[in-house]
This record gives C-alpha cells, structure tokens and sequence, in this order.
C-alpha cells in the first residue's frame, strides 16, 4: 500500500477520502489517514474548525 505525506488543506481531504484516523501529532500538525490509504500532514486549525 502506498503511504506519503504531504500538507494539504482539509476541504482537499475531504475530498480525497474520509478521515479514520489522526496517526500522530506533531509540531501543530496531525498525521491523518484516509480511507484509500494515503497518509497526510493537516494542521491543527484546518481540523478543528
């Protein structure tokens, strides 16, 4: 399965897929996981909105 991280805003991940998962935190970034299985760094404003 392919992992990479990138930053994107939410509204891209939402549209990418769901999130499941915050993976970590880290420097005011979560590392989320989408549904498809792709790993991405948001920042923390851009969640909790």
């Amino acid at each position: 399965m392919k992992k990479f991280v990138v930053q994107v805003p939410i509204e891209i991940l939402t549209y990418v897929g769901t999130i499941v998962t915050i993976k970590g935190y880290k420097y005011n970034q979560y590392i989320v996981e989408t549904d498809n299985g792709y790993r991405f760094w948001v920042f923390q404003q851009e969640i909790s909105t």
